[in-house]
């Protein structure tokens, strides 16, 4: 199978299980709060990285790579960390007061653009005539999804 088609119908798979996975947020969000919410995706996420972590036997691996890790690449991380959290918040609360395809209409066709602005302006990265026309589409269909 061509690279390009696995990677295609991976991500499909993937945008399944994130509906699912925005679905059910949606629902729990509606009868937690957001804070109990992440407290609780937070150890969750520790306890998958513990068994990871157990499973391959690599704590001292670990170890070594916090200690290769330069000052700039900590803030990088730091600053990841933190826009990730911020959005994570935001995300909550958008899902917990608004209609979820709105939510994942707007969340993902934005995404698309944004990465792509990003990809040009920042890491210099040549966006084709066809990929420049597919953000056109899209930001009609965003256009015409509101409207309607």
């Amino acid at each position: 199978m061509n690279t390009k088609y696995k990677l295609i119908l991976i991500t499909f798979l993937i945008s399944i299980t994130e509906s699912f996975e925005k679905y059910f947020k949606r629902k729990s969000l509606k009868k937690v709060d957001i804070s109990i919410y992440l407290f609780i995706e937070l150890l969750l996420s520790l306890l998958i990285l513990l068994i990871y972590i157990l499973y391959n036997n690599t704590t001292n691996d670990l170890f070594d790579i916090f200690y290769n890790i330069n000052n700039d690449t900590y803030k990088i991380i730091l600053s990841a960390i933190a826009i990730l959290l911020f959005n994570k918040i935001v995300k909550y609360y958008l899902l917990s007061n608004n209609n979820l395809l709105d939510v994942l209409i707007y969340d993902d066709s934005l995404d698309i653009i944004a990465i792509t602005m990003i990809s040009y302006f920042l890491l210099n990265e040549a966006i084709s005539k066809e990929r420049l026309l597919g953000i056109i589409i899209i930001m009609i269909g965003i256009y015409i999804f509101n409207k309607y």
